[in-house]
Protein backbone atom coordinates (compact mmCIF):
# COMPACT_ATOMS: atom_id res chain seq x y z
CA UNK A 1 0.00 0.00 0.00
CA UNK A 2 2.96 2.09 1.01
CA UNK A 3 4.74 1.18 -2.26
CA UNK A 4 1.39 2.06 -4.47
CA UNK A 5 0.95 5.87 -2.86
CA UNK A 6 4.37 6.77 -3.28
CA UNK A 7 3.68 5.94 -7.00
CA UNK A 8 0.78 8.05 -7.02
CA UNK A 9 2.59 10.79 -5.01
CA UNK A 10 5.18 11.15 -7.78
CA UNK A 11 2.63 10.94 -10.93
CA UNK A 12 0.90 13.84 -9.09
CA UNK A 13 4.26 15.70 -9.03
CA UNK A 14 4.98 15.30 -12.53
CA UNK A 15 1.52 15.88 -13.46
CA UNK A 16 2.50 19.34 -11.38
CA UNK A 17 5.66 19.82 -13.50
CA UNK A 18 4.33 19.31 -16.82
CA UNK A 19 1.50 21.58 -16.09
CA UNK A 20 3.69 24.38 -14.70
CA UNK A 21 5.99 24.01 -17.84
CA UNK A 22 3.36 23.81 -19.87
CA UNK A 23 2.25 27.13 -18.84
CA UNK A 24 6.00 28.86 -18.77
CA UNK A 25 6.58 27.55 -22.28
CA UNK A 26 3.53 29.69 -23.18
CA UNK A 27 3.54 32.68 -21.36
CA UNK A 28 7.44 32.85 -22.78
CA UNK A 29 5.70 32.66 -26.46
CA UNK A 30 3.21 34.69 -25.91
CA UNK A 31 5.42 37.75 -24.03
CA UNK A 32 8.03 37.41 -26.65
CA UNK A 33 6.01 37.34 -29.69
CA UNK A 34 3.68 40.30 -28.33
CA UNK A 35 6.08 42.22 -26.81
CA UNK A 36 9.45 41.24 -27.51
CA UNK A 37 10.49 40.56 -24.00
CA UNK A 38 9.94 38.29 -21.50
CA UNK A 39 9.19 38.28 -17.42
CA UNK A 40 12.78 37.27 -15.33
CA UNK A 41 11.49 34.49 -13.42
CA UNK A 42 9.59 32.74 -16.51
CA UNK A 43 13.54 31.40 -16.88
CA UNK A 44 14.36 29.70 -13.74
CA UNK A 45 10.95 28.13 -13.06
CA UNK A 46 11.31 26.47 -16.45
CA UNK A 47 14.56 25.52 -15.74
CA UNK A 48 13.78 23.94 -12.44
CA UNK A 49 10.43 22.32 -13.92
CA UNK A 50 12.33 20.95 -17.18
CA UNK A 51 15.41 19.98 -14.98
CA UNK A 52 13.31 18.22 -12.48
CA UNK A 53 11.43 16.14 -15.49
CA UNK A 54 14.84 15.10 -17.12
CA UNK A 55 16.51 13.99 -13.22
CA UNK A 56 13.27 11.94 -13.09
CA UNK A 57 13.50 9.93 -16.25
CA UNK A 58 17.37 9.50 -15.85
CA UNK A 59 19.81 9.07 -12.83
CA UNK A 60 21.62 11.98 -11.12
CA UNK A 61 24.72 11.54 -13.29
CA UNK A 62 23.64 11.23 -16.21
CA UNK A 63 21.41 14.35 -15.85
CA UNK A 64 24.50 16.36 -14.64
CA UNK A 65 26.74 14.73 -17.60
CA UNK A 66 24.07 16.00 -20.10
CA UNK A 67 23.49 19.43 -18.78
CA UNK A 68 26.96 20.03 -18.53
CA UNK A 69 27.57 18.91 -22.21
CA UNK A 70 24.10 20.80 -23.65
CA UNK A 71 25.87 23.93 -21.45
CA UNK A 72 29.31 23.70 -23.45
CA UNK A 73 28.18 23.12 -26.23
CA UNK A 74 25.35 26.05 -26.27
CA UNK A 75 28.11 28.23 -24.97
CA UNK A 76 30.25 27.39 -28.02
CA UNK A 77 27.41 28.21 -30.20
CA UNK A 78 26.98 31.49 -28.40
CA UNK A 79 30.57 32.34 -28.46
CA UNK A 80 30.93 31.45 -32.30
CA UNK A 81 27.72 33.96 -32.80
CA UNK A 82 29.71 36.69 -30.63
CA UNK A 83 32.53 35.85 -32.73
CA UNK A 84 30.73 36.28 -35.91
CA UNK A 85 28.61 39.39 -35.02
CA UNK A 86 31.84 41.31 -33.18
CA UNK A 87 34.13 40.91 -36.16
CA UNK A 88 31.83 40.62 -39.48
CA UNK A 89 28.68 42.37 -38.63
CA UNK A 90 30.34 45.09 -36.47
CA UNK A 91 27.44 45.10 -34.38
CA UNK A 92 26.99 45.11 -30.75
CA UNK A 93 26.08 41.65 -29.81
CA UNK A 94 23.01 42.51 -27.85
CA UNK A 95 21.36 44.50 -30.35
CA UNK A 96 21.77 41.60 -32.68
CA UNK A 97 20.98 38.26 -29.94
CA UNK A 98 18.27 39.46 -27.53
CA UNK A 99 19.31 38.50 -23.55
CA UNK A 100 16.29 36.51 -23.43
CA UNK A 101 16.94 34.41 -26.32
CA UNK A 102 20.21 33.70 -24.82
CA UNK A 103 18.53 32.84 -21.44
CA UNK A 104 16.07 30.77 -23.33
CA UNK A 105 19.56 28.54 -25.00
CA UNK A 106 20.47 27.97 -21.60
CA UNK A 107 17.62 26.76 -19.68
CA UNK A 108 16.81 24.35 -22.73
CA UNK A 109 20.24 22.71 -21.66
CA UNK A 110 18.72 21.44 -18.99
CA UNK A 111 15.74 19.50 -20.94
CA UNK A 112 17.00 16.35 -22.58
CA UNK A 113 20.22 14.09 -22.74
CA UNK A 114 22.91 15.72 -25.33
CA UNK A 115 21.78 13.96 -28.50
CA UNK A 116 18.16 14.79 -28.36
CA UNK A 117 18.82 18.21 -26.85
CA UNK A 118 21.09 18.84 -30.18
CA UNK A 119 18.72 17.85 -32.61
CA UNK A 120 15.76 19.33 -30.72
CA UNK A 121 17.91 22.62 -30.21
CA UNK A 122 18.89 22.22 -34.37
CA UNK A 123 15.25 21.91 -35.44
CA UNK A 124 14.04 24.81 -33.25
CA UNK A 125 15.92 27.07 -35.11
CA UNK A 126 14.67 25.90 -38.35
CA UNK A 127 11.55 26.42 -37.19
CA UNK A 128 12.01 29.57 -35.98
CA UNK A 129 13.42 30.58 -39.40
CA UNK A 130 10.44 29.05 -40.84
CA UNK A 131 8.11 31.32 -39.48
CA UNK A 132 10.62 33.89 -39.70
CA UNK A 133 10.33 33.44 -43.73
CA UNK A 134 6.62 33.45 -43.36
CA UNK A 135 5.48 35.82 -40.86
CA UNK A 136 8.28 38.53 -40.22
CA UNK A 137 9.80 41.44 -42.45
CA UNK A 138 13.20 40.70 -42.84
CA UNK A 139 14.27 44.51 -40.73
CA UNK A 140 12.06 42.66 -38.23
CA UNK A 141 13.39 41.63 -34.79
CA UNK A 142 12.64 37.89 -34.20
CA UNK A 143 11.34 36.40 -30.97
CA UNK A 144 13.25 33.29 -31.17
CA UNK A 145 12.55 32.56 -27.35
CA UNK A 146 8.91 32.38 -28.25
CA UNK A 147 9.20 30.32 -31.15
CA UNK A 148 11.64 28.19 -29.28
CA UNK A 149 9.36 27.82 -26.62
CA UNK A 150 6.40 26.88 -29.16
CA UNK A 151 8.73 24.11 -30.31
CA UNK A 152 9.86 22.59 -27.03
CA UNK A 153 6.40 22.43 -25.70
CA UNK A 154 5.25 20.17 -28.67
CA UNK A 155 8.36 18.22 -28.25
CA UNK A 156 7.34 17.98 -24.49
CA UNK A 157 3.94 16.93 -25.27
CA UNK A 158 4.87 14.31 -27.64
CA UNK A 159 7.26 12.34 -25.44
CA UNK A 160 4.01 12.62 -22.31
CA UNK A 161 1.70 11.84 -24.78
CA UNK A 162 3.89 8.69 -25.96
CA UNK A 163 4.81 9.89 -28.88
CA UNK A 164 8.41 10.54 -28.95
CA UNK A 165 10.29 8.23 -25.89
CA UNK A 166 13.58 8.26 -26.27
CA UNK A 167 14.64 11.85 -25.24
CA UNK A 168 15.86 10.96 -22.29
CA UNK A 169 18.68 8.26 -23.94
CA UNK A 170 21.57 8.41 -24.80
Amino acid sequence: MARLFRKSKTRSMLVFIQIVTTIAFLAIAFQDIKDKAVSLFLFPLLTICIGLYHYHQSTWELFCIHSIINIIIVSVILLTLYTYIRLRQNHIFFNVFGSGDMAMFYVLCFSFATVSFVISFVFSIIFSLVLSMLFYKPSSQIPLAGHMAIFFLCIFVFNWFGILNHLYRI
